[in-house]
């Protein structure tokens, strides 16, 4: 599988097939246009993503929402891109829960997000060159641990951890990656 299209799945709750996203870069014939999600083209996502699906989000349009470096972020209240590496993305995530405070003062009411959703890229980038079992990717799964244990302390901070359902995902299933072929490097 392909890490845009599970993404997409994951907070969408829909197969490839329904979202039309299919692939890191895909093709369409009947139009004669090459989308790629790669890089700066990750932001198309949010117009070539069906409108006949719904992202998490969007599911709940009333409730605050922050996402941080996930793919498919239509109808979260805030979006933040950033650069694709753990440490920032865990950074960021506090930075804007940490600014629901500031806003709750004026607001009168609580803005804390109920939902958050972030991509934590690092082992995923680490085991398309390497092994699951080799000394770096062990060191970013300890890293990846004490992180989501940073995210858990910060909701139990607030005091809402015990009504807060959290979510951990894997796009690909951690699986080891031997063969990477994509159509732009064939064609």
């Amino acid at each position: 599988s392909s890490s845009i299209p599970a993404h997409t799945g994951i907070i969408t709750g829909s197969y490839p097939r329904e979202t039309g996203v299919m692939g890191q870069r895909q093709f369409d014939q009947a139009e004669r246009r090459h989308t790629s999600y790669i890089g700066l083209g990750i932001l198309r996502h949010r117009t070539e993503l069906s409108k006949n699906v719904k992202t998490l989000c969007e599911y709940f349009p009333e409730i605050r929402s922050v996402d941080i470096l996930q793919i498919a972020n239509r109808g979260c209240s805030l979006y933040i891109p950033g650069t694709p590496h753990d440490e920032q993305v865990v950074k960021r995530t506090f930075q804007a829960v940490k600014a629901t405070d500031f806003l709750s003062k004026y607001s009168k009411k609580s803005e804390i997000p109920r939902i958050i959703v972030m991509t934590l890229p690092d082992i995923d980038h680490q085991t398309h060159n390497s092994l699951l079992s080799d000394e770096k990717s062990k060191q970013l799964y300890l890293k990846t641990d004490q992180y989501v244990g940073e995210i858990f302390e910060l909701y139990r901070q607030k005091g809402i951890f015990d009504k807060t359902l959290f979510v951990l995902a894997s796009d690909h299933g951690m699986g080891e990656v031997k063969n990477h072929l994509t159509l732009d490097n064939i064609v």
